[in-house]
């Protein structure tokens, strides 16, 4: 049972990585792995990414807190910072970069 806000967000955590993890990989099975590109397999993480509870919030912090102040942030120190998937991570960055452009 939970007891406290930390335990909640952990669970919650855990759970969206579940689900997103669970939408990734059936869409894996569901098709032919020869028939896909690069850019197909971007298209399917940020697909799965969005799916993601905290996905915006994560993008949001990430662009108003932590891009103002370390702009050139990589992938895996966002992830390891706001505790997400580099995934999540990687789609976020991307994002913000190209909205910035």
């Amino acid at each position: 049972m939970v007891k406290t806000p930390a335990e909640l967000t952990t669970l919650l955590r855990q759970t969206n990585l579940i689900f997103t993890v669970v939408n990734l990989i059936m869409s894996l099975i569901s098709m032919n792995l020869e028939e896909y590109n690069k850019e197909q397999f971007w298209q399917l993480l940020v697909d799965a990414i969005h799916l993601s509870v905290m996905y915006p919030t994560h993008k949001s912090y990430t662009r108003d807190t932590i891009l103002p102040k370390q702009p050139e942030i990589q992938a895996m120190e966002l992830s390891e910072l706001l505790g997400m998937s580099l995934g999540e991570a990687l789609v976020i960055l991307s994002e913000l970069r190209q909205d910035k452009k």
